[in-house]
């Protein structure tokens, strides 16, 4: 035990923290940037989803002047199998990708009565099956494999369901509505599993759980090295915080105010005392002429006015 105490005695925490805090920054700027680059494309994806969503619905440009910005998207992005666009009487005006999607000239969903959850099949093709969801699932499901936690969420005041199931629907399927116009962009995805980049995800997890517990335990050190200067009971201090961090800090913060530290062997006094009961030192200042007590910025005393031996 004095090995360690002495081990932590020699530890300099304005260092520690300096040095921790330079590490977790560049650690974070690190995985920040990796995974930016990891999910790059899946970021252009949903900036070039979200920009066109907005001029939809912001009344900033027709279906029309969207077309090579559509054919653009899909391009760019190969999960998406078509992208279409379908006035309001159900007519496909426009197929990024000429798929079979469009070849019958109209596209017609209709509630499947068989599947409980919200499930469309296409009038025009009864074996093509879908589950619409909101564009974040489109998203996720290229870098999760797991669709169990998909929630639902709301779109355009269309409630979409949770995914629970990776074969249950063909495909996904994510719309924008003009409401001036009542077209609708239909976004298709197969749902093919695709080999997602959770390992990127987990990697940065592990490490941000690594500098959060490192906090947790230099909390801890610091509050026992405090405590054991103080002559308190460090182990018990030591395991207080371990388990309520931040607040045992605060308990042992007001616990410490409750005393005055000797100035030469630390041990933790009653305020009332002049003198340390250990090493018989002054814990106070006090004034040459009266002796009473000043404190350490006083250049006149309190009681008797004379001006200290500062």
């Amino acid at each position: 035990m004095n090995f360690f105490n002495n081990l932590i005695l020699k530890i300099n925490f304005k260092k520690l923290i300096v040095f921790y805090a330079f590490s977790a920054l560049i650690a974070s700027i690190a995985c920040t940037s990796y995974l930016c680059y990891v999910f790059r494309d899946k970021i252009s994806f949903a900036y070039a989803y979200n920009t066109i969503s907005e001029r939809i619905e912001k009344d900033e440009a027709s279906t029309k002047e969207l077309k090579d910005e559509l054919t653009t998207f899909v391009q760019k992005n190969p999960t998406i199998l078509d992208v279409l666009i379908l006035d309001n009487k159900n007519n496909v005006t426009f197929s990024a990708q000429n798929s079979e999607f469009a070849t019958k000239g109209t596209f017609t969903l209709m509630p499947d009565k068989a599947e409980k959850s919200k499930a469309f099949i296409l009038k025009e093709n009864p074996n093509l099956s879908f589950s619409l969801v909101n564009i974040e699932t489109i998203a996720l499901s290229d870098i999760s494999q797991d669709y169990e936690h998909l929630m639902q969420r709301e779109h355009n005041d269309e409630i979409f369901f949770q995914q629970n199931s990776q074969d249950k629907f063909r495909y996904f399927l994510s719309y924008i509505s003009c409401q001036n116009t009542g077209e609708r962009i239909y976004f298709i995805k197969s749902n093919e599993l695709i080999h997602g980049d959770t390992l990127s995800l987990k990697i940065t997890a592990a490490i941000a759980t690594f500098f959060f517990m490192l906090y947790w335990v230099i909390v801890a050190i610091w509050v026992y090295a405090n405590a054991n200067k103080a002559k308190l009971n460090a182990v018990l201090w030591g395991i207080i915080v371990l388990f309520t961090n931040l607040a045992g800090v605060f308990v042992f913060l007001i616990y410490k105010q409750s005393g005055v530290s000797c100035r030469s062997c630390g041990l933790m006094q009653n305020k009332n005392n002049q003198y340390c009961t250990t090493c018989g030192d002054k814990l106070y200042d006090t004034c040459i002429h009266c002796n009473a007590t000043v404190n350490k910025n006083d250049y006149f005393c309190s009681q008797c006015g004379n001006k200290t031996n500062k």
